[in-house]
């Protein structure tokens, strides 16, 4: 009998999960620890490995959204069995709640994925598309009655039942990608890159964050000759607390701060309420080059930062970032934020700003440039003071900018007085 290849849950936050893709190919052996799949979740991806051997069946597509324990595929005992569920028999059709008249028009194999082209827009499970696809039904056509609309088992019974049930699926042509050679709109292309991966992932989320909360962004700098002494001071004592640290954790250590001080920036608005967070978890964002043409972004979440040193944050600053440059962060790592910090410092050396896109579901975020040299008068002096610039988004549906303007200025009067977070 068949074994299920189902999806893991990879995180206690984790309820679903894409199929990026899949690293077999239909039919063939796999071993038992042998990577067959590839997930995605909360911007990361993972390589799944098989827990059983056998000939692989495939059932979920690329771009699939299953839940956890969701069948992605099957692993068949011998070639035997895997003609039988590739021609639509065994674990691939389940009888149970099928009217006896639904199944005598359904012909397996009738209608393949080749040659039935879905809009990859439509949510629908491995199950029900399996079954539209093997009667050749347009499952364009059917209202999910799933979890935001996706498309169940049942839905694609009850349609099948219908009248123009059988009207199959119009093929679609496929997208061809134009090769490296190939000129688009009189430009000569010299690479071509899917949108796939990480980079999709970013794309999504940056879109759907733009399009769901009212941002506003309002910039800022503040002078950096307190915290540059601070710091030093603290590197003299890198033996001895085996933490080297670094701006950003100073950084992340101040902000948890100023979130307590001012509570209604550490908040979401979730199902048309406002929850301001008791627990103060700062998002670290963190870039990271694939190769030439290619970066990711993730921001792990330094949990209750606002109860630990600037040493200990440090050194989960380091943890956190040798697990993304590994490939090592899971999905817990990056769950749970309620405030995000970007420092872009480290990549520029002139003075700039930008407007970060937040984090959803935060309500803020702040990111800060590169410290530089400017001259300015001081007590009827001209001295060189060094500077660095920020920029914070909000979201104006719980956010004015009263209360920003209080959130800036107070973590100004820390950034230059660090006695006052003693208060």
């Amino acid at each position: 009998m068949a074994i299920k290849i189902l999806i893991p849950k990879l995180g206690m936050t984790m309820k679903d999960a894409k199929l990026a893709s899949w690293k077999c190919n239909e039919g063939d052996q796999i071993e038992v620890g042998q990577e067959i799949m590839v997930l995605e979740t909360a911007k990361v991806t993972h390589d799944v490995e098989a827990l059983d051997a056998g000939l692989l069946h495939i059932i979920a597509q690329p771009d699939d959204v299953l839940e956890v324990g969701e069948v992605a595929g099957l692993l068949a005992a011998d070639a035997a069995e895997l003609a039988t569920l590739q021609s639509g028999g065994g674990a691939t059709v389940e009888d149970a709640g099928i009217p006896a008249d639904t199944k005598s028009s359904i012909t397996p194999a009738a209608a393949s994925a080749e040659a039935i082209q879905r809009p990859k827009s439509v949510r629908i499970t491995p199950k029900a598309r399996r079954l539209a696809d093997e009667s050749g039904f347009d499952y364009t056509r059917v209202v999910g009655t799933g979890p935001g609309g996706r498309i169940k088992y049942d839905d694609i019974v009850a349609a099948l039942s219908t009248p123009d049930a059988a009207i199959p699926a119009a093929p679609k042509p496929k997208e061809t990608i134009p090769d490296d050679s190939d000129f688009v709109n009189g430009i000569r292309v010299k690479k071509t890159i899917p949108v796939e991966g990480i980079r999709k992932v970013i794309a999504e989320r940056m879109t759907q964050s733009l399009q769901i909360s009212a941002q506003l962004s309002s910039m800022s700098e503040v002078h950096m000759s307190e915290m540059i002494r601070y710091r030093e001071k603290l590197l003299t004592k890198a033996e001895e607390t085996g933490v080297r640290v670094t701006f950003t954790d100073i950084l992340v250590y101040i902000i948890a701060r100023v979130l307590k001080k001012v509570p209604i920036v550490n908040s979401s608005l979730i199902d048309g309420q406002i929850r301001i967070w008791d627990d103060i978890n700062v998002g670290v964002a963190m870039a990271y080059e694939l190769d030439e043409y290619n970066s990711g972004l993730l921001v792990p979440v330094i949990r209750n930062a606002d109860r630990k040193s600037i040493s200990e944050i440090g050194e989960e600053i380091r943890e956190l970032g040798k697990k993304v440059k590994s490939g090592d962060i899971t999905a817990d790592d990056l769950s749970g934020g309620t405030f995000t910090i970007s420092n872009t410092g480290m990549y520029r050396k002139h003075w700039a700003v930008s407007t970060p896109i937040l984090n959803q579901p935060e309500a803020g975020i702040l990111q800060t440039g590169p410290i530089v040299k400017r001259v300015e008068e001081i007590d009827g002096k001209f001295v060189s003071v060094p500077i660095m610039p920020f920029s914070m988004t909000f979201d104006h549906r719980i956010l004015d900018g009263v209360q920003m303007a209080k959130f800036g200025e107070t973590f100004i009067g820390l950034m230059q007085d660090m006695e006052m977070l003693m208060y």
